[in-house]
């Protein structure tokens, strides 16, 4: 009987060229569709424990919601480039460039991510209030969504380090730490929030709670792409910038991050349209 751990040597070693086509797009289909399940897992948990602390809460915590899915969809645009790129070279067996695709791709993570957070936290409160929140609502939110972005940047990484492998033929690693950082996340949250060894941060705990486990996340996959037990094998003596790498994923990705900044857009003026019936909308 096979262990799981040959299940997933197996998984990552599997040549998505041959064999049947229709087990190979399922190998490859139901870990990410399970992966998104987890990333909405993150959302529901946060939303469980902070209904606990009232409808205030709550609010704050959707409003800040629908702002970082704005702001989601650059990152989505990243990962829409990585992967065709990744697996254009993955596929046509050239490694090398794979991995200078997927380095590019982390560097180019890095410089959005910092970016928008030092935007971000200046405009934090200034856009819940854009959105018609309560002064109770805009002070709650406010804490919430400057601690997402800025740590964003672990967001964007464990996003992109999940595409990269996925880009290579490997959607069960990044599944597999999902489900990692989302348990933690189970975990932390109501320890945060409600101060259960540490302090009682409420509706900031919910955020510092996601980006812990996310960052424990990103430190898993660092791990697996550096130490080359995956099909990429990044390595730190390659760290250099390559502005036409960078350029040719930005322009693959840009049609994604509009499509999808237009839903979340539409996102962000229902929230408002809702706000104005008050905080218990």
């Amino acid at each position: 009987m096979r262990t799981s751990e040959q299940l997933l040597i197996e998984t990552k070693k599997r040549d998505l060229l041959q064999g049947s086509i229709v087990r190979n797009v399922w190998a490859l289909a139901a870990p990410m569709m399970f992966g998104n399940i987890l990333q909405t897992t993150f959302n529901v948990v946060d939303m469980i424990w902070v209904g606990k602390l009232g409808g205030a809460a709550i609010a704050a915590v959707a409003m800040s919601g629908s702002i970082l899915m704005v702001v989601m969809t650059l990152i989505i645009g990243i990962a829409t480039g990585t992967i065709a790129m990744v697996s254009r070279f993955t596929g046509a067996g050239d490694k090398k460039k794979a991995n200078e695709v997927a380095m590019q791709s982390l560097i180019l993570s890095l410089i959005a991510s910092s970016l928008l957070a030092a935007a971000g936290f200046g405009l934090a409160q200034g856009m819940l209030k854009l959105l018609g929140g309560s002064p109770e609502v805009v002070a709650l939110g406010t804490g919430y969504l400057k601690i997402l972005l800025v740590g964003g940047t672990v967001m964007f990484l464990l996003f992109l380090a999940g595409a990269i492998l996925r880009g290579a033929g490997d959607a069960l690693t990044p599944m597999v730490i999902l489900i990692v950082a989302t348990l933690l996340n189970i975990i932390l949250d109501p320890l945060m929030i409600f101060g259960i060894g540490f302090p009682r941060m409420g509706v900031n705990g919910a955020a510092f709670a996601t980006v812990i486990a996310r960052g424990v996340g990103v430190i898993i996959a660092f791990w697996v792409l550096f130490r080359g037990s995956s099909p990429i094998h990044l390595k730190l003596r390659h760290v250099k910038v390559n502005f036409d790498l960078i350029w040719k994923i930005t322009k693959i990705g840009v049609p994604s991050s509009i499509q999808m900044s237009l839903r979340s857009l539409m996102g962000v003026v229902l929230m408002a349209i809702v706000a104005k019936y008050g905080t218990y909308a």
